[in-house]
């Protein structure tokens, strides 16, 4: 499900979708060891920094970063945006795509049309969901422009089940977190 929904989203020659996502045929580990035989699909940036080699050196392609720069360009651009300087938010969005990894056409674009403030936050929204897919940021992002109401007619929930129960988007707080604190009553 969710790879068919990144597909969907992704354009063909968008080099990000090779670059994150495996599949049959393709190889994979630090050392290019393993071939994907099955039908089925991986995430190249899938990187659990919790197992170490029994070196107790972390090996990986992938360098551990806290934040990147494109998740700071796309908080830039949201920015950008909330004041009223949409031109300052497409650049940032466009240095984005024009890193020489990427090289995608600059915004707007006759899919993303960055003529009013909800279709640059559009665009935001699917930089973001191409740019970091597998990264676990996306449920943070959602709950964040959820909570803010940028969900809109052109920006509609992307989860069916909350947008028809915007209840169930609420997180319960942990039993262990409520046992802990004698000022929450049962």
């Amino acid at each position: 499900m969710i790879l068919s929904v990144y597909l969907m989203v992704m354009t063909k020659d968008d080099p990000r979708l090779a670059e994150t996502v495996i599949f049959e045929g393709d190889t994979y580990g630090p050392e290019d060891e393993f071939t994907l035989t099955e039908s089925a699909f991986g995430w190249y940036k899938y990187s659990p920094m919790y197992k170490l080699n029994p070196g107790g050196y972390y090996i990986s392609k992938i360098n551990y970063r806290n934040m990147r720069y494109a998740e700071v360009l796309i908080k830039l651009a949201e920015c950008e945006n909330e004041v009223g300087t949409p031109e300052d938010a497409i650049d940032y969005l466009n240095e984005i795509r024009n890193r020489p990894s990427v090289d995608m056409p600059d915004y707007p674009t006759s899919n993303y049309p960055c003529d009013s403030k909800d279709e640059i936050y559009r665009a935001i929204m699917h930089e973001s969901l191409v740019e970091f897919s597998n990264e676990l940021l996306r449920s943070v992002e959602l709950a964040r422009w959820r909570k803010n109401g940028k969900f809109s007619a052109l920006n509609p929930e992307p989860i069916e089940y909350i947008a028809n129960n915007p209840n169930k988007a609420i997180l319960p707080i942990p039993s262990n977190e409520t046992n802990n604190n004698s000022k929450i009553n049962d």
